[in-house]
């Protein structure tokens, strides 16, 4: 439908705006954007504006992703001060994921033991976020001696471009990575032992490498991307560590590999899977269910609900957590393609009006 040609047109109307300030972006009609902790620069949106009948404000908050606490670099999510009606995501309803430090106290043993076996450690990674994080944890493993110090490539061309962004808007960064890194002359994604491989060239001499190191590569499911080289040459070595660190959707690569499959298909060609496989949950760049509450905790003044970005059972079990927690409030589940006016409530009644 678009294509490159279509983007300076697109981008002659972007506007930058800052968080947390007040910006009417039609008449009537203000935006003012919140930490949401998802990834470099995503915002929580509140839209507000004055009822034509009432003369009161009536405000509208859009959650979008939520990231979790203790993200690597950004700042903590925000909540709002208050909304009339909140569009919530759900796409952990029902789950909770490890803790960071369990993470990455689980990550140095899953190292170290690889390490002690003369192996690799091979990460598929999605570029977004994900392996900026992977980077700061384990250039903070080394400096704090939890990991040996060895080689971490970074080698997904996507992935070393978005790097460049997180080191140019460093000063979006939050204090904790300045007390991890910069009040110590540090830098969180910069290191001799952090080795960026954007050519083919530089890529290729990875299988050639006699000494443990780990590597992260593209893409995050194994569906493409340099990462499919790295299992080829790797998953049939029993020294060897595949760690999964984010979601593998059913019929993936990832999927079957994480399923310790014995033999999976990469290429048109089977290869056994002799390597040890392992999968970290604390790595989600959504919130879980608990943290979405502490999101929605704060909020004052809500009236209805709209659950959505997440699966059904996802989304209709965390409606279920709300409406126990908040039976003044009323909370939907849209469908696909439903239009539904906030004001009109179930059965004609609306709790806050009793």
């Amino acid at each position: 439908m678009y294509t490159e040609k279509d983007l300076p047109a697109v981008f002659s109307k972007i506007e930058g705006i800052s968080f947390h300030k007040k910006t009417e972006i039609l008449p009537n009609i203000f935006v003012k954007l919140y930490h949401a902790s998802h990834i470099l620069g995503a915002a929580v949106v509140e839209i507000s504006w004055t009822d034509e009948k009432t003369g009161k404000e009536k405000i509208l908050v859009f959650s979008g992703d939520l990231g979790r606490p203790e993200k690597n670099m950004l700042p903590d999510l925000e909540s709002p001060e208050k909304a009339d009606y909140l569009l919530t995501e759900s796409t952990y309803g029902n789950r909770l994921h490890e803790t960071a430090n369990e993470s990455k106290a689980k990550m140095a043993k899953i190292i170290n033991r690889t390490v002690e076996q003369n192996g690799k450690i091979i990460i598929p990674s999605f570029s977004l976020q994900r392996t900026q994080e992977l980077i700061y944890d384990l250039h903070l493993l080394q400096e704090e001696g939890k990991i040996p110090f060895m080689p971490i490539y970074v080698d997904s061309p996507l992935a070393i471009k978005v790097t460049k962004i997180y080191q140019k808007y460093r000063h979006a960064f939050d204090e904790e990575t300045h007390t991890d890194f910069f009040d110590r002359g540090e830098v969180p994604l910069e290191s001799k032992y952090i080795k960026y491989t954007p050519s083919v060239e530089d890529s290729k001499k990875l299988k050639n490498l006699k000494e443990p190191a780990i590597i992260l590569a593209a893409s995050g499911m194994c569906e493409g991307g340099r990462i499919r080289h790295h299992l080829m040459n790797e998953i049939g070595k029993r020294e060897n560590t595949i760690l999964f660190v984010g979601y593998q959707a059913t019929y993936t690569l990832g999927r079957r590999i994480l399923e310790k499959r014995p033999a999976v298909k990469i290429f048109n060609k089977y290869y056994k899977v002799k390597a040890d496989i392992q999968k970290i949950n604390g790595y989600s760049g959504h919130a879980d269910y608990n943290e979405i509450l502490d999101f929605i905790r704060p909020i004052k003044d809500i009236k209805r609900v709209f659950v959505v970005h997440g699966e059904p059972t996802q989304s209709y079990e965390f409606a279920n957590k709300l409406r126990k927690e908040r039976t003044d409030w009323i909370i939907d589940v849209p469908e696909s393609g439903e239009v539904i006016d906030p004001e009109t409530c179930i059965g004609g009644v609306c709790p806050w009006n009793e």
